[in-house]
């Protein structure tokens, strides 16, 4: 018995063939035995559709020509994780390349995640992060590069930096606000900084990497000033 429509959608995606999925959507767009949504029968499939593969391993022309025909951004596997999700875990871990994939699906409003519980999820990568760069073993002699540095997020500006920060932080808790932004005051300043890692600091990325710990310690200022005249 030969392989269905939608295994044969799978091999394409799983082996990158663009052009052969290109060809195989269009030929067979309107079929009703090929669902761009379906999953693989099988535990080990964790019920992901070809849209959660794309995400997860990066490949954004992939993306664009599988949401072209249909896939659906809001389906969850087994985990309950939507594609967005997989693809913002592994910018997390450091896979630069998929941030692309990140930067498309919010430029289509594909928003399908609670904001708040992500951020929380960012917050704990974060503190876990701060724990192992700046208190870990080896942290005398570890080399940081502008993506080793354990920022709120690593693709976002100072605002949302501070989106992550503050996410579960009890604004009306005025001592306790004071507490938080005063330990990330002290963790962000440029010169308490540079005394902690001004040794590690990759030499090409040095500027940069100040450049934005300026932006956070100024961005946790203004936040001060703003709690001091409240």
């Amino acid at each position: 018995m030969g392989r269905s429509k939608v295994e044969k959608m799978f091999d394409y995606v799983s082996q990158g063939e663009v052009s052969r999925l290109k060809s195989f959507l269009k030929r067979h767009h309107g079929d009703r035995r090929l669902d761009v949504n379906a999953t693989l029968p099988g535990r080990a499939n964790r019920q992901r559709t070809v849209l959660h593969v794309v995400c997860a391993s990066g490949d954004d022309a992939m993306l664009r020509l599988l949401m072209k025909y249909g896939a659906r951004a809001d389906v969850q596997d087994s985990y309950g994780d939507t594609p967005l999700h997989l693809a913002l875990q592994r910018v997390l871990h450091g896979h630069k390349y998929v941030a692309g994939i990140c930067d498309i699906l919010n430029a289509l409003n594909v928003l399908f995640f609670d904001d708040f519980l992500w951020c929380r999820h960012l917050k704990a990568e974060y503190l876990q992060r701060c724990a192992e760069v700046f208190g870990g073993e080896g942290q005398e002699t570890n080399q940081l590069g502008l993506e080793d540095v354990p920022w709120p997020c690593r693709h976002g500006n100072a605002d949302k930096m501070m989106e992550v920060l503050l996410c579960d932080v009890d604004r009306g808790d005025a001592a306790e606000l004071k507490r938080f932004v005063r330990s990330q005051q002290l963790l962000w300043h440029p010169d308490k900084f540079l005394q902690k890692c001004g040794g590690r600091l990759a030499e090409g990325e040095r500027d940069k990497i100040l450049e934005r710990v300026t932006q956070l310690s100024q961005a946790l200022n203004q936040l001060g000033e703003d709690d001091k005249q409240n």
